[in-house]
């Protein structure tokens, strides 16, 4: 094969135009046919070459028929003909732009959350390793777990943590997130625990009452109130439980509804709150409900329905000294507890529990009860000398005249004094008015 072409074309033939084209021409089309790959490159190669010397060696212009590669494409390498042009890697895509720190709203069954502060500072993979931490570390010790990050200035990435975690796919780490929020506080986190506590789980929502229990904001009171309908009897106990530790005029209302639970330890639970309570806005509200004539039925119904855990409560309303209250409180006292038991604080050792007994003894009237009230007038406390005989002197009783007499010329506190001879004109008024 290789004599037949020295034979019809080369360097050696003698060849030259037409004829030594078509000798190239025909031994590359004889090398195809037989060969392939690397073969086909070397034959095309130097038929390219053979071509190119005929040329030279008879003078023929460049621009013959014919196209012909560039001298120097013709010494460069096989590998470097051969190869085919790599076209350059596309530019990564630019990063999306941040979202606006309102686009942060957490979605799904709870409300959009839109305290966040686009301020927060830290990477997310602080954030990740402080993350797995906390999953890591046992119940019982997170909580100084996130005591110490606070303290070492994390609060910020805890609170975006919150966030992030607070409607993800694992209630696990909804709930995490929860017990977070209840330990930093702030708009973010109640907003949080606040759409948190309509969450499919029952585990979250346990863990969001639990976190606005924490936190008791007034602003939880309405939505706390409307979960009495919460399926789990578990979760509206915790509700009960947040409810008694929030000062808001309209708890009044939700714990008296939670009164009527169909579960009986969730009834239990709110007849406790209610009766430990000491919250001046309840008392406030029951007072005004009291003073109601349109309301003070049905709340004096419930109040006795509710036996002596309503006698606290009620003891609340006359420490407030509420006007237009102490008749109606005084007739609960004593369908509830009856006098013995008002009479019973006067002897406790807590200043404060004695003053209820006055107040209480004050509010019911009738002789017992000035006859107590008599005796308070050499209480040790000054505070209980002054309310007994300015209740004393609202009875009008005359037979209160003599010890509140004495009262006014021999207490060593002119306070006292005071109130004795106020008392005293008080009385004497009364009587003229009888006469």
């Amino acid at each position: 094969m290789g004599r037949g072409r020295e034979e019809r074309g080369g360097p050696g033939t003698g060849l030259s135009g037409p004829e030594a084209d078509d000798a190239s021409e025909n031994d590359q089309q004889e090398a195809t046919a037989k060969d392939s790959g690397e073969a086909y490159e070397d034959n095309w190669y130097r038929s390219l070459k053979a071509f190119a010397a005929a040329r030279q060696a008879f003078g023929e212009d460049e621009e013959d028929e014919g196209p012909t590669e560039p001298e120097d494409e013709a010494q460069r390498p096989i590998e470097e003909v051969a190869a085919a042009p790599v076209e350059p890697a596309p530019a990564p895509e630019p990063p999306p732009p941040a979202p606006h720190h309102e686009e942060h709203y957490i979605q799904g069954s709870a409300p959009q959350i839109k305290h966040v502060d686009a301020a927060l500072e830290g990477s997310a993979g602080d954030r990740a390793v402080i993350w797995r931490n906390l999953q890591e570390s046992p119940p019982d010790s997170r909580a100084g777990v996130v005591e110490r990050l606070i303290n070492q200035g994390k609060s910020a990435e805890l609170v975006k943590l919150a966030l992030e975690h607070g409607n993800g796919d694992l209630t696990s780490e909804r709930a995490l997130a929860m017990e977070l929020a209840g330990r930093l506080g702030g708009d973010s986190c109640i907003d949080l625990a606040i759409g948190s506590i309509a969450d499919t789980d029952a585990g979250v929502r346990t863990a969001a009452v639990l976190a606005l229990a924490e936190l008791h904001p007034g602003a939880a009171a309405e939505p706390l109130g409307k979960r009495m309908e919460d399926p789990e009897p578990s979760v509206r106990i915790e509700v009960v439980k947040a409810l008694g530790v929030i000062d808001h005029p309209s708890i009044l209302g939700s714990l008296f509804a939670f009164l009527s639970d169909p579960d009986p330890n969730v009834r239990a639970i709110a007849l406790e709150v209610l009766t430990e309570w000491r919250s001046p806005a309840v008392a406030k509200r029951l007072a005004e409900v009291l003073a109601s004539p349109e309301l003070r039925n049905m709340a004096s119904e419930v109040l006795v329905e509710m036996g002596p855990a309503s006698e606290k409560l009620l003891l609340e309303v006359l420490m407030q000294q509420h006007p237009g209250t102490q008749a109606t409180v005084g007739r609960l006292l004593g369908r509830i507890s009856g006098i013995d038991g008002c009479i019973e604080r006067l002897t406790s050792p807590d200043p404060q529990e004695r003053l209820r007994g006055v107040e209480a003894l004050g509010a019911m009237g009738g002789p017992r009860a000035v006859e107590s009230l008599v005796g308070t007038l050499s209480d040790p406390d000054t505070a209980i000398r002054v309310r007994s005989i300015q209740l004393l002197g609202r009875l009008g009783d005359e037979r209160a005249g003599a010890a509140i007499e004495h009262s006014a010329r021999t207490d060593p506190v002119q306070e006292v004094v005071t109130a004795a001879e106020e008392a005293l004109e008080r009385l004497a008024s009364s009587k003229a008015s009888a006469g």
